[in-house]
């Protein structure tokens, strides 16, 4: 029996990221980077994405190579690494889920 895993495509973007309520975000750092700028395109498989909830705000320190941005989701902040491969993808809720501290939780 052959497992294939499953790419999932993710995003550099982060002007999209959206404040709107039903807006859950997944963070990783893609394994696999196809293409080159601007047309370059970024994959990870499911099991590398963690859950960062709702999208608050994206900050700056500094200009150029010695800048930090920050993006900051009521969860968990994110730093953007130097290479540029910080992605996000946002994520539906699923019907009977909801969330419990950094947990998607399922009812029964």
């Amino acid at each position: 029996m052959t497992s294939t895993i499953e790419l999932i495509e993710v995003s550099r973007d982060t002007e999209s990221l959206s404040t709107e309520l039903s807006y859950f975000y997944v963070h990783v750092k893609p394994k696999n980077v196809i293409g080159c700028y601007p047309d370059t395109k970024y994959y990870a498989t499911n099991e590398e994405l963690t859950f960062v909830g709702k999208f608050i705000e994206r900050r700056q320190t500094g200009r150029g190579d010695g800048a930090t941005i920050l993006i900051e989701f009521d969860l968990e902040t994110v730093e953007l690494n130097y290479e540029g491969t910080t992605c996000f993808l946002s994520i539906d809720l699923p019907d009977g889920a909801r969330i419990e501290g950094s947990q998607i939780v399922f009812d029964k």
